[in-house]
């Protein structure tokens, strides 16, 4: 955590990223094991959550709001801490925060899934995430601007990018990476022995 706000007040100093010498480029390279650390560990927290609670009616309302909370969050205060001030008629950058909170709502919805299921799934949108590059290339045209908005949303395409708005980690394949982390505590859960020895 520690090296990626050195990482970030980087951006203040107009130093671009990977610096100057080793030690800036290190610094830069180790926070891309932030994000994905966030969110795998995440769906962990949320399967150990699930298991704590037994209740997915209850789990499903609190990730619906915790993941809501954080996108306003994003787009208020996280907002005005990048740029010191909140105007949303320019540029505006939609981080890591905005991901985690999106890929919460869903995981409200998909919590009533089997967690090796929703594990295996994770795994299979984190490998074949490029394909979703083609979606919009095999649906009817007349699905227009609006589907294109939408999809740039869900996943980087060709598609028209909302003005103003740069959506820097977005629904796919971040929402895999948490999916992953909910089915690996199923591994958390084993046996000591049992779990030393997975692979």
């Amino acid at each position: 955590m520690i090296l990626m706000a050195i990482d970030h007040v980087r951006l203040y100093g107009g130093i671009p990223a990977g610096g100057e010498s080793a030690s800036l480029f290190f610094t830069r390279w180790i926070t891309h094991f932030s994000a994905p650390g966030f969110a795998f560990f995440a769906g962990t927290s949320i399967f150990l959550m699930s298991r704590k609670m037994n209740d997915f009616a209850s789990l499903s309302k609190f990730l619906l709001k915790r993941g809501l909370l954080l996108v306003l969050l994003e787009i208020t205060f996280i907002r005005l801490l990048w740029a010191f001030k909140i105007d949303y008629s320019q540029f505006f950058l939609a981080g890591v925060i905005w991901m985690l909170g999106w890929c919460m709502v869903i995981m409200a919805f998909f919590v009533r899934f089997n967690a090796a299921t929703l594990g295996i799934l994770g795994l299979c949108i984190m490998a074949g995430q490029s394909l979703f590059h083609y979606v919009p290339n095999v649906l009817p045209a007349h699905l227009g601007d609006s589907f294109s908005l939408f999809w740039n949303f869900i996943y980087p395409t060709d598609a028209q990018s909302p003005d103003n708005i740069a959506i820097l980690y977005v629904i796919v394949p971040w929402i895999g990476v948490m999916a992953a982390g909910y089915g690996f505590g199923l591994v958390i859960e084993m046996e000591e022995n049992r779990r030393r020895n997975f692979k």
